[in-house]
């Protein structure tokens, strides 16, 4: 079993702002929007040679969470879903990415 980079409460009331912290409606959805989150960020760390380490980085976090909430708009209104992904792609994972792949310079 793979662990989840994000949680149901992540998304509501934060990324979803439309669907309340106290709704429970949209939890089994939600957790299954998670998992498709979860896939998207591993397909694109792989990818680029990189793997999610066991203390899971806020970026990755916030990526999965961003894909979730794309899977989740997108089943409802395609055409708003895209700046989920955007801002999963280009806010998050690729800075994450970056900084995984930039050696560092910095003294001990």
């Amino acid at each position: 079993m793979l662990t989840d980079y994000c949680a149901v409460d992540d998304l509501k009331g934060k990324v979803l702002q439309e669907i309340p912290a106290d709704d429970e409606a949209f939890d089994d959805e939600l957790g299954e929007c998670i998992t498709v989150g979860n896939a998207l960020a591993d397909a694109f760390l792989k990818r680029e040679g990189l793997t999610v380490p066991v203390v899971v980085p806020e970026f990755v976090k916030f990526a999965a969470a961003y894909f979730a909430a794309w899977e989740f708009r997108r089943r409802r209104d395609p055409n708003a879903a895209e700046i989920y992904w955007n801002a999963a792609v280009n806010n998050y994972l690729q800075v994450y990415i970056d900084g995984e792949k930039t050696p560092y310079v910095g003294g001990v």
